[in-house]
Order: structure tokens, then sequence, then C-alpha cells
């Protein structure tokens, strides 16, 4: 067996060697870096859990707005029914001197009729009223039969009834088997004493 020898001689060191402090910078470099993998790693998993989180709110945002979509229907819906009822109760309302009208000329056609032994009744009867003027009512009315005292007994009641009203640009014409009369009717404003 061979031996070897180291042939080397000893020499003077050229450099002091390194104090102790700085013989700490090698570790706190290896620590660092250990430090960096970690920060990476923690960051990235807190980045990750981040945008989980964030998708998650997106999809709550987006049921939320669709639940408020659903809501704002609803209550546009139910906005449309109180619309439609107001008018409704408008109109019940605005058409109650229309009704009394009606009913005063059916009780006075019904009265001639059962007095008199005639034969006249209602064919057409059509009241209107424009929105610009609604306190002018567009009488357009066709009693059966020729005779024109069933519509004489009528404009009586109308002009002297419980509800007066004074009538504008009257037109009658007899047929063979009805009489026509058209007319504007506005309520007289007197009071009786």
């Amino acid at each position: 067996m061979l031996v070897c020898h180291d042939l080397k001689f000893e020499a003077d060191p050229v450099a002091p060697p390194l104090p102790n402090g700085l013989r700490m910078i090698p570790v706190l470099f290896y620590i660092a870096i250990a430090g960096c993998a970690f920060f990476t790693a923690y960051f990235m998993i807190q980045k990750n859990a981040s945008e989980r989180g964030r998708l998650a709110q997106e999809r709550v945002t987006a049921e939320e707005k669709k639940k408020i979509a659903q809501v704002q229907m609803k209550h546009n819906d139910l906005e449309g029914a109180v619309k439609k009822a107001s008018s409704m109760i408008a109109w019940v309302k605005g058409s109650t001197p229309i009704q009394r009208l009606a009913m005063t000329i059916n009780n006075s056609v019904l009265k001639n009729s059962e007095e008199m032994g005639g034969d006249s009744t209602i064919r057409t009867l059509k009241l209107s009223r424009k929105q610009e003027s609604p306190w002018q009512i567009k009488l357009a009315l066709t009693l059966n039969g020729s005779d024109p005292e069933g519509l004489n007994v009528l404009l009586e009641e109308l002009g002297n009834g419980a509800e007066k009203y004074k009538r504008f640009n009257p037109q009658r014409s007899v047929g063979e088997a009805s009489v026509n009369y058209t007319a504007t009717l506005i309520r007289s404003t007197e009071q009786s004493l």
C-alpha cells in the first residue's frame, strides 16, 4: 500500500482571520433566503385566499343585485297596480255625476212607460265627457217608438229634477221607430231654497 504524505509546506497567512461578527454574514444570508421563501409562500397563500374571497364576494354581490332587481320589479308592479287602482278610483269618483244622470234618465223613461202605458224604452244611451271640460256631459239618446212624449217627460225631469241640467245645442229627430236626441248637459249650480 502506498502512503501519500502531505507535502504542502506551512505558509504564513496572508490576511488575518475574519472576526467573529463577520462569520454571521453567511448565516444571516441563508436565514434571509429562508425568510424570503417563507414570506413568498405566506403571501401566495394570502393572495389565493383573497382571490377566493373576492370571487365569493362577487357571487354574493351578483345574487344581491338579482334580488334587488326582483324587488324593484315587484315594486314597479305594485306601483303600476296602485296607479291603476287610483285611476279606477278617480274614474269611479268622476263618473258619479254620470251614474246619477243615467239613473235619472232610466227612471224617467220607466216612469213614463208605466204611467202613460207607452212602450218607450231606451235603445241606446251614450254619456261622455272630455278631459278638457269634465263638467260638460254629452248626451246621445235613442228611444224606441216614435212618440216624442217620453222624451219630453225626460227633458222636463232633467231640467226640473233633483239635479238640474242645462241643455246646450239640443238636437231632436223623430224617425219611424225611434226618437233620437243629442245635447250637451251642464249641471246647474243653483241651489233651490
